[in-house]
């Protein structure tokens, strides 16, 4: 939406599904990067249904995180690859959410083609949270259902598979659709205050930047000798360059950075945008005391 285009008309009542329809061309742009929030709340009673595909770890938390950004939300229809981990995360989900889990034995599925039967279902949302591999052609196809897209990062692993998201998410803006990307720190507001004041200057001209992840070890699922390779692989994704290029780069969000700036300071201590100094040195803390929310209430600290 261009700053000429005439805001678009609402009702006095409107119900949820119609503000996500009429909402969303501001924040839908070219880009996966950097989006305005979108808000998914309005008056009115009327459910958002939400569809997940891929319930891996960070999918069962995402659709935690989507029902808690609104208790008329409700799970739906859920789909993963292997049905082991489709049962698993049922019942972990069944478990956390209570009666917003409405996910029925036919709107469970799983396979390569599961996703195709949340799109032909009748939910507002999906969640794309499998390998990173499969989210171009995921995305389009939600598109082209009509349905609002959290569409977790990294968007793709190649160079083609990003044309395609730039392209579907043109197709998107045409549709009035949300694509929401899951760059947490994009929308934390203690990280987007940071920004800007350095950007404005407050620690003098950057020329050198050093940033620290702390984390424990990585999981891995290990080998069964009844899995094929394409099974070992995809369960353990994160290993294989043809599933999972740009996890490692784009998957941590950063706790800090050390700055080396041309402006040294002359003394130490904490200042007003979260920083503390030493003589030539400035520490920049980034995270918030307070639990972080994003797009659909996604909360607490990444593991």
């Amino acid at each position: 939406m261009s700053p000429t285009d005439p805001a678009p008309q609402a009702s006095a009542s409107p119900s949820r599904r119609t503000f996500l329809q009429t909402s969303t061309a501001a924040v839908v742009g070219t880009s996966l990067v950097g989006l305005t929030v979108p808000a998914v709340h309005a008056a009115g009673g009327e459910q958002v249904k939400v569809g997940l595909i891929g319930a891996g770890g960070r999918g069962s938390q995402a659709a935690i995180n989507a029902m808690r950004a609104d208790s008329q939300n409700r799970l739906t229809a859920i789909c993963e690859i292997f049905p082991d981990r489709l049962e698993g995360a049922k019942q972990g989900l069944r478990t956390a959410l209570g009666e917003q889990f409405q996910v029925t034995e036919e709107n469970s599925f799983h396979g390569f083609d599961g996703y195709k039967r949340v799109m032909e279902s009748d939910v507002d949302v999906v969640l794309l949270c499998t390998p990173p591999h499969f989210r171009p052609a995921h995305l389009k196809a939600a598109i082209d259902a009509g349905k609002h897209v959290f569409c977790e990062k990294p968007v793709a692993v190649d160079a083609p598979g990003v044309r395609s998201v730039l392209k579907t998410c043109e197709e998107a803006k045409a549709k009035n659709l949300a694509v929401v990307s899951g760059l947490c720190w994009r929308y934390d507001l203690g990280v987007r205050e940071t920004i800007k004041r350095i950007q404005e200057g407050a620690i003098g001209d950057i020329i050198a930047m050093q940033e620290n992840y702390l984390t424990g070890t990585l999981w891995h699922r290990g080998r069964q000798p009844e899995w094929s390779e394409m099974e070992y692989q995809l369960r353990n994704w994160l290993y294989f360059t043809a599933s999972a290029w740009g996890a490692a780069r784009f998957g941590p969000a950063r706790n800090g950075a050390i700055f080396t700036t041309t402006t040294p300071s002359p003394t130490n201590g904490p200042t007003a945008c979260g920083c503390s100094r030493s003589p030539g040195r400035w520490r920049v803390r980034t995270c918030t005391t307070k639990p972080r929310t994003s797009s659909w209430g996604r909360r607490g600290r990444r593991k």
